[in-house]
């Protein structure tokens, strides 16, 4: 398993206890790290896990990579009910997803992590759109993204644009549906979407 060490370079914006929640029975306890370049999961070495114990833990980082993903892939962020918490999906633009729960599954911690990621990309990739409804983040290369040349972003702006008032309704009937915004206000953020 590869070990967790910051590149030259990258920067350390957060650290903290996660849980990574493979499915409902397969959860896996460890650390999330935020950096200028990717977002990872890292686990503790089996000596630490099965041998010293959760006290021992407490006295170290974990550092087993379980999963990474470049942060320039990161295209959402979302929170779902998780028994008592919530868990964080991550969809990154393979349609890779992640769930993750930070801190004990509080919503303050997650809220921290959701700043920490905006900080992120607003202050690492500026070209990026980034819009937060809710518990929601969606993220988006600009149209001065290095990856494309300005021939393709004309001629996919256009279909991104009607893709993104698609799914702008989606999540605001989402966000009617778990009460975060009321009947009215779903008609109207509707109203201008389709105008």
């Amino acid at each position: 398993m590869a070990k967790f060490i910051l590149q030259t370079n990258e920067k350390m914006y957060k650290h903290g206890v996660a849980g990574y929640l493979k499915s409902t029975v397969n959860v896996k306890t460890g650390g999330a790290y935020i950096t200028s370049e990717r977002f990872v999961f890292a686990t503790y070495s089996f000596m630490v896990e099965m041998f010293l114990g959760p006290l021992f833990q407490w006295f170290t980082k974990p550092n087993n990579i379980n999963f990474e993903f470049p942060l320039s892939s990161l295209r959402s962020i979302h929170k779902e009910k998780q028994g008592l918490g919530h868990k964080n999906i991550f969809t990154c633009d393979s349609g890779d997803t992640y769930a993750v729960s930070f801190g004990r599954g509080t919503n303050s911690k997650s809220q921290e992590w959701y700043s920490t990621f905006v900080t992120v990309m607003e202050d690492v990739y500026p070209d990026f759109q980034i819009k937060q409804i809710g518990d929601r983040i969606d993220i988006s290369p600009g149209i001065h993204s290095p990856s494309k040349n300005t021939h393709e972003s004309d001629s996919t702006n256009v279909v991104g644009t009607a893709v993104s008032a698609a799914d702008e309704l989606k999540k605001f009937a989402e966000l009617k549906e778990t009460g975060v915004i009321t009947e009215a206000e779903f008609e109207e953020k509707k109203r201008k979407l389709l105008e």
